[in-house]
């Protein structure tokens, strides 16, 4: 498993104006510092989840399941685990990119820079928006790919079953993340 490119500079190039987006605020007795922005959150949890993933050797368990997870029937099994994997890791990083959300921007981040502004119904959600990124990303790789009808489906149900967790990462129970009136 080689380590995806997820580092800053990915995040600084990807988020147009990214000096401009944040993703927490300092601590109230920590005045002083500086909002933490996206492009640097983005970085940091990638490699959080990367670096766990050494110490506790799961490299290997994470290959394995990916394998084990692609029907033996479809032929482009290599193809498809790197895409896997590739979405995967894509879901960590990209677990918070919504938070572009101009609304998100302004209500929580308490940010008033001149942000793109979207027309939309998520008012300061940010996971949906970060679902949208996720996927958008990766239907734009996906049309490019020589994949049977089988294959397909099988690539976009993984990029929809990763995209839930973005979708519910901030859901404290497992109840809550199973209600679709939130």
């Amino acid at each position: 498993m080689k380590k995806p490119d997820y580092d800053i500079s990915y995040f600084e190039e990807l988020i147009t104006s990214n000096d401009l987006y944040y993703a927490h605020l300092p601590k109230k007795e920590d005045k002083e510092k500086a909002p933490e922005l996206l492009s640097e959150h983005s970085a940091l949890v990638f490699e959080y989840a990367w670096s766990i993933t050494e110490k506790h050797s799961l490299k290997g368990i994470i290959e394995n399941l990916i394998n084990e997870s692609i029907p033996n029937k479809l032929c482009n099994r290599l193809l498809l685990a790197q895409k896997v994997e590739r979405l995967f890791w894509r879901a960590i990083a990209y677990h918070d990119l919504g938070k572009v959300n101009h609304v998100f921007q302004q209500k929580k981040m308490n940010n008033q820079a001149d942000v793109l502004k979207v027309c939309h119904s998520f008012e300061s959600y940010h996971s949906a928006v970060s679902v949208y990124i996720f996927l958008a990303d990766f239907y734009s790789d996906f049309v490019s790919l020589d994949l049977s009808d089988k294959e397909q489906i099988f690539l976009c149900n993984v990029a929809f079953y990763f995209s839930y967790p973005i979708y519910r990462h901030h859901s404290p129970t497992m109840e809550e993340a199973q209600d679709d009136d939130q």
